[in-house]
């Protein structure tokens, strides 16, 4: 668990006291992108803040001063107050793609609304500006409302390969 950030706590915030379990965290080019447990507060969208945040963007491209420059609600918006707990985070192209913990709400398609869906895709075409692009259930399904969460992503090809919580349920 990453509880350093070179001067910044978990919050974004230069000599910062506040504590946050981050439980995933991807680089790509100058940018780190981590993913955090469940937030109650609304997502902020101040630099040097990431209070509310369960995606979290910070620029790293001085090695010893990282700073937070945006980031997302678990639901795929920018201020939302949901409270789901990121998995796991890879980044393929221009996409992060977000694993979730469990969520029995219909998985949504609506762009900024990935309630429901254990499995997020965003553009990050825009480094600083993920925008959820689209999601899916647990169970594969584009509206389904499983309750399983993904704990794993990985790719090759064209393929994305996901690893979810067990399952009584024969595949």
């Amino acid at each position: 668990i990453l509880q350093y950030l070179g001067g910044q706590d978990s919050y974004g915030i230069a000599n910062g006291t506040n504590w946050q379990r981050y439980s995933a965290i991807v680089a790509n080019g100058n940018y780190i992108y981590v993913g955090t447990a469940g937030e109650t507060e609304a997502c902020a969208q101040t630099v040097g803040n990431a209070r509310g945040c369960e995606i979290q963007v910070y620029d790293v491209s001085s090695s010893t001063k990282p700073v937070y420059v945006g980031g997302r609600d678990a639901s795929g918006n920018s201020t939302g107050v949901t409270t789901k707990a990121i998995q796991t985070l890879h980044v393929r192209g221009n996409y992060l793609y977000v694993g979730t913990d469990t969520n029995t709400t219909a998985c949504s398609q609506s762009a900024g609304s990935a309630i429901g869906c254990e499995l997020m895709v965003f553009d990050i075409s825009s480094s600083t500006n993920p925008t959820y692009v689209a999601g899916r259930d647990a169970s594969g399904d584009s509206a389904g409302t499983g309750d399983q969460a993904i704990i794993v992503i990985t790719s090759s090809g064209d393929y994305l390969y996901v690893g979810k919580s067990g399952e009584a349920t024969a595949c």
